[in-house]
């Protein structure tokens, strides 16, 4: 899919620092959507999966 290459892309050219904290934030949301799904939480884990959906888009289209 062409806007998820181009998110790769623009997260690929982020400085080293800044694809760190990405990543380490994007680990934790994961994490907890992990935690969800084995809790058999499917609206917890839903609403896990919303936030780090939009928490993922903030991070590379604003820069958060």
């Amino acid at each position: 899919r062409p806007h998820i290459l181009f998110g790769m892309n623009l997260f690929r050219n982020l400085p080293a620092k800044a694809r760190r904290q990405h990543s380490e934030l994007a680990l934790d949301e994961h994490r907890l959507i992990v935690k969800e799904i084995r809790q058999s939480e499917s609206k917890g884990a839903g609403d896990a999966m919303r936030a780090h959906i939009e928490a993922a888009r903030n991070r590379i289209f604003q820069g958060v």
